[in-house]
């Protein structure tokens, strides 16, 4: 089991009942397409799997958009939190060394300071580019949907830094499902509400004391087995 497929399962179980709300609204049916056409899109831009793509917006639906298609694709979600000052983003961005960032129009700029300064490609959400490039992306499954491991690394989360450096903790997919996903994706009648990224934050420290993995320089120092369910 893998996040993508949890989504794509549902999509067959519930395909009519409401996997995300706020200021859009997905049915499972309609989430499992948006996330075949973003993993397409990302895997049409030349990353492959464990690649890290990062994504720095205040908090708004599409985060549950691109997490999926990240996560079909094979690739290491990195959620930025939007209240981090430019410093401590250029920390994130050296210890994750991400291939791709993906933004909106409001943190474009801070987001282009960093990443045109060490060669990291940016897409904007909130552009026709982007619109099109989805719209163009086939809607079928990834071919990296079916090959994704449960012990495949899926995200890094990173705390805040108000003590120091930010650190990120790597998640793989099956621990991403056991503590946080689970209750969402796979309970009957579940539905997977956008939550806010300071909350997600402040949580951090519990993770690493409950499976997380510390992320160090591309590596993660692994607390203990993947849990299998």
């Amino acid at each position: 089991m893998n996040i993508g497929l949890a989504i794509a399962r549902n999509a067959v179980r519930r395909p009519t009942d409401t996997a995300v709300f706020g200021d859009l609204t997905h049915t499972w049916a309609s989430l499992d397409e948006r996330t075949d056409r973003i993993a397409n899109h990302l895997l049409s831009l030349g990353l492959e799997r464990g690649d890290r793509v990062a994504f720095l917006v205040a908090n708004r639906p599409e985060v549950v958009e691109v997490l999926g298609g990240v996560a079909k694709a094979g690739l290491i979600y990195v959620g930025l939190n939007f209240r981090l000052g430019p410093v401590e983003l250029e920390q994130v961005f050296d210890n994750a060394e991400p291939s791709l960032v993906i933004t909106d129009t409001e943190h474009l700029p801070a987001v282009r300071a960093l990443a045109d300064h060490v060669g990291i490609e940016v897409e904007d959400i909130d552009t026709d580019a982007w619109t099109e490039a989805l719209a163009g992306a086939p809607a079928s499954p990834p071919p990296t949907l079916h090959e994704v491991r449960h012990d495949d690394d899926f995200c890094i989360v990173y705390t805040s830094g108000t003590t120091g450096r930010p650190k990120g903790v790597l998640f793989d997919h099956a621990r991403a499902l056991h503590r946080e996903a689970a209750p969402r994706l796979l309970a009957p009648r579940g539905t997977l509400a956008h939550g806010r990224a300071g909350r997600q934050q402040r949580r951090v420290r519990a993770r690493q004391r409950s499976g997380g993995h510390r992320f160090e320089r591309g590596r993660a120092l692994r607390a203990q087995p993947p849990l299998l369910f």
